[in-house]
């Protein structure tokens, strides 16, 4: 009955709507593309699933909303390939954003965290410079970034062990 609907009851409206020009959808530009996935990464990160993880909200959070945080990085990469293009406002939140965003995954005692929060912006310089030199220069510093960051990293691990008695809160996941 439904497909008699379909094909004989509506069919004025379907020869109206073939007429009618095609509504085109407006492109995403790729700034807009940064932005929705920072946005949404930041909060989907820093307000549910880190929160979650680390006791402060009672919800599970489940497992393929964890790896959609990899959306903030995504986005700060797309971020810095177009300030490397020469987009001002796309620098001027990187700038914002970045140091907010690295000093936040410090907070995991996660070096891993702290590694991704450092290179995925120094991929999307890379793709938009394409100075290997300038790329080698940011892998040196996450390098340093990387060796320095083991004494806090193990300090705060150790304070989780100590508070809790287990270690499985030290890092999310």
């Amino acid at each position: 009955f439904g497909v008699f609907l379909h094909i004989f009851v509506s069919r004025r409206r379907w020869n109206a709507a073939l007429l009618d020009e095609p509504v085109r959808p407006v492109p995403l530009s790729a700034g807009r593309v940064a932005i929705i996935f920072v946005a949404f990464g930041f909060v989907l990160k820093y307000f549910i699933a880190l929160p979650a993880a680390w006791g402060i909200m009672e919800i599970i959070v489940p497992g393929f909303l964890t790896n959609v945080m990899a959306l903030l990085d995504v986005g700060l990469a797309i971020m810095a390939f177009l300030a490397a293009r020469g987009n001002r406002q796309m620098r001027l939140l990187l700038l914002v954003l970045l140091p907010v965003h690295v000093i936040l995954s410090a907070l995991t005692f996660a070096k891993t965290e702290l590694i991704i929060a450092l290179l995925f912006p120094a991929l999307g310089d890379l793709m938009g410079r394409r100075s290997m030199r300038r790329f080698f220069l940011f892998v040196l510093c996450i390098a340093v970034i990387y060796s320095l960051s083991q004494g806090y990293v193990h300090h705060g691990r150790a304070a989780i062990m100590d508070e809790t008695g287990t270690i499985w809160k030290a890092g999310y996941g």
